[in-house]
């Protein structure tokens, strides 16, 4: 209690002298002895989102003072009535710590990082916002609804590296902070053999993974773009020449010869795990969105194969629409799952289920253990509260 009486105490005294201060500059020594004090996570998110030169030392020094922690999850206070209040808690023993509300003029879509991802309609723009900096970023429009946005950040300043990509079931594109207008990304999937798969292109799932856009489609495909989503724009122009996206994966046939057996749906997630961008399998039984299966792969570059791993001592948080991560917590491996079905009645509504796969007590993932239910909301319409997570070392 005494520690964290002192860092909450460092934080509230450096900030109103950087609130004072418009142009603050501290020395690194001031700033070394500052870092060490904010040894809670939280301390330090608030406390980087106030100061600029704050974030470039803190990342030289900041990795091996707090050790990589899960996301905070996020509820809404209410679901019946809805409510856009929103709170945060702390995976360990689950403690609220932070409330905010959602801004009404705009509809939640999906989140990344730190960053809350809207539709604006009256501006009719995307609208980015980070609840802890209260920073707002305004993208140009893609077609709405999209899937998934997620956010990539290289350098530790908001607006010097900064970039989010989106995809739909059939389009994939990506943006830089300074462009006006979205980059497209063309797929030659009719080129790629696909046994006893229609030539239906149908994303699952996206992420950045060292300076790279890669994706993965229902059938297990695995595609990255060419392009550096991160080098800068030379061109305003309104409307930009596609990038290109190459296979990089051959098709899984272990994956499709597990789905001749039952009947269910699968979802494919890509996350990046101890270093690895891996590919995770989820399954469900066509009438029940639970998982009841899983299964894990890591790429293999060197031959462009698939190789069936665990991921002892990790856990994974990955979501249908959301930004996906994987951490270390002790003596726990499971995985956080956050899924959307629609509804086949109505193509505005959906059921979505946030749940965990594994046990608590086990130090490894157990495969095939039935799933809990942690938050369940059937014919959930896009207007109303759901759950997510926050990703506190992307904080900005």
């Amino acid at each position: 209690m005494k520690k964290r009486k002192t860092c909450l105490k460092s934080v509230n005294s450096t900030s109103r002298l950087l609130i004072a201060n418009k142009t603050p500059e501290l020395p690194d020594n001031v700033l070394h002895v500052i870092v060490r004090k904010l040894r809670s996570l939280v301390c330090h998110s608030a406390f980087r989102s106030i100061y600029r030169v704050w974030r470039l030392f803190s990342l030289r020094y900041y990795s091996h003072l707090v050790p990589p922690q899960p996301p905070w999850l996020m509820f809404p206070a209410s679901v019946d009535p809805p409510s856009r209040i929103y709170n945060l808690y702390t995976y360990d023993g689950g403690r609220q710590f932070f409330q905010f509300e959602l801004p009404r003029e705009y509809e939640f879509c999906c989140c990344s990082g730190t960053w809350l991802i809207f539709f604006d309609g009256k501006e009719n723009k995307i609208r980015v916002w980070n609840p802890l900096s209260s920073v707002h970023i305004l993208l140009p429009l893609i077609l709405v609804p999209w899937c998934k946005i997620i956010a990539s950040c290289r350098g530790p300043l908001i607006k010097d590296d900064m970039v989010f990509a989106a995809f739909y079931p059939d389009k994939l594109a990506f943006i830089r902070l300074g462009d006006e207008a979205w980059t497209h990304v063309e797929i030659d999937f009719l080129q790629v053999p696909r046994p006893s798969t229609p030539q239906i292109l149908q994303i699952n799932d996206i992420v950045f993974y060292r300076g790279k856009l890669y994706a993965v489609d229902q059938s297990g495909m695995i595609f990255v773009c060419e392009e550096d989503v991160h080098a800068p724009s030379y061109y305003d122009y309104h409307y930009r020449c596609p990038a290109k996206a190459i296979r990089l994966i051959d098709y899984i046939h272990e994956v499709g010869n597990l789905k001749e057996e039952v009947d269910h749906d699968s979802h494919h997630f890509l996350v990046e795990v101890k270093g690895d961008l891996m590919l995770i399998l989820k399954y469900s039984n066509s009438n029940n969105p639970s998982t009841y299966h899983y299964a894990s792969f890591k790429l293999d570059f060197s031959k462009r194969k698939l190789q069936e791993v665990g991921f002892h001592n990790y856990s994974l948080f990955l979501s249908s629409c959301d930004a996906s991560m994987s951490t270390i917590i002790p003596n726990m491996s499971c995985i956080y799952i956050k899924s959307l079905s629609q509804v086949p009645s109505d193509d505005d509504r959906f059921d979505c289920v946030f749940e965990v796969i594994g046990s608590p007590d086990a130090d490894c993932f157990i495969a095939n253990q039935p799933s809990s239910t942690l938050f369940k909301v059937n014919n959930w319409n896009r207007d109303d509260p759901r759950p997510a997570w926050i990703i506190p070392r992307h904080a900005n």
